[in-house]
């Protein structure tokens, strides 16, 4: 995370201000549980997005050229959740695509709350 870059910008000073759901990922990330199995969490892309634009989050490069991995906390699912946005402006001037999201697992949750100051696990 410190270091890397999205088109020349610090990846923690992106502007991200507003993540778009297509109905097609929008339906992706509700239905996770048919997928993956009942262990999993079906994601609202509003929590989703709350995530996204989460003043403490934490962004990283993601695999695409595109992307970005956003771990951040969503108040109406009140969890860490680790969002996939993307853009197709270059640079990005604020308004992402959302591509997937899933719940933080133990260590990403832990890394956020330590981001924060906080250091519980939830």
């Amino acid at each position: 995370m410190v270091g890397e870059e999205f088109d020349g910008i610090p990846v923690g000073e992106l502007p991200i201000d507003e993540v778009v759901w297509s109905d097609e990922r929008a339906k992706h990330i509700r239905t996770r549980t048919e997928r993956k199995g009942a262990a999993e969490i079906n994601i609202d892309p509003l929590w989703a997005s709350e995530a996204a634009l989460d003043p403490n989050r934490l962004v990283r490069r993601g695999s695409g050229r595109e992307s970005v991995e956003v771990l951040g906390y969503s108040p109406s699912a009140r969890r860490v959740l680790l969002v996939w946005i993307y853009t197709i402006e270059h640079p990005p001037a604020g308004a992402w695509h959302g591509g997937s999201a899933l719940v933080a697992g133990r260590r990403l949750r832990a890394a956020y709350w330590e981001g924060r100051g906080d250091e519980r696990e939830d």
